[in-house]
């Protein structure tokens, strides 16, 4: 250990290892949470009501009974109190929702900005790999040497790494 530097001491962690960690979704916020499990209940009671009402109109069709009738009716009107309720909880989900991606966004932006920053590098660096790739194709077949895949395809390798820019910028 003498004589050692710290960076020999402790190797570097790739950009990878470094933003493992910080690259998730914050835990949602329980206004969320509570949001969503009325949209499940609700969609459930909705669900339910359904389900009790194929019965009741095959009885319908066979036996026109008037306790039938009522009994769809009762079932009607429990899908139509469900609606209302169930429009305002997706509402209310929805909103909550468009918070939480809100601070999300804001919350991981230097991560995210770091991730493109490591991107970027490796692109650069991958770029001019295929640079030299191609200096050396080019000057291979000008002189009737035939070149590994690899070296071969370093143009079109490198189209790819322009292409994954201009994803990465937003563009297709």
């Amino acid at each position: 250990m003498l004589g050692m530097t710290r960076k020999e001491i402790t190797p570097e962690l790739t950009d990878a290892e470094r933003l493992r960690d910080r690259m998730v979704l914050p835990q949602s916020a329980n206004l969320l949470k509570l949001a969503e499990q009325i949209v499940t209940k609700l969609r459930a009671d909705q669900r339910s009501a359904k389900e009790r009402l194929t019965p009741l109109y095959d009885d319908l069709r066979q036996n026109s009974v008037s306790t039938t009738k009522d009994r769809i009716a009762e079932v009607e009107a429990e899908l139509k109190a469900i609606e209302k309720p169930l429009q305002d909880a997706f509402v209310e989900r929805d909103r909550r929702r468009q918070q939480f991606g809100e601070k999300a966004r804001q919350d991981l932006g230097p991560v995210i900005n770091e991730f493109s920053d490591a991107v970027n590098a490796k692109l650069d660096e991958l770029d001019e790999l295929f640079r030299l790739a191609l200096g050396l194709h080019v000057a291979a077949t000008i002189s009737g040497i035939e070149m590994p895949r690899i070296i071969e395809s370093s143009q079109s390798l490198a189209a790819h790494i322009h292409s994954m820019r201009r994803v990465l910028r937003g563009g297709f």
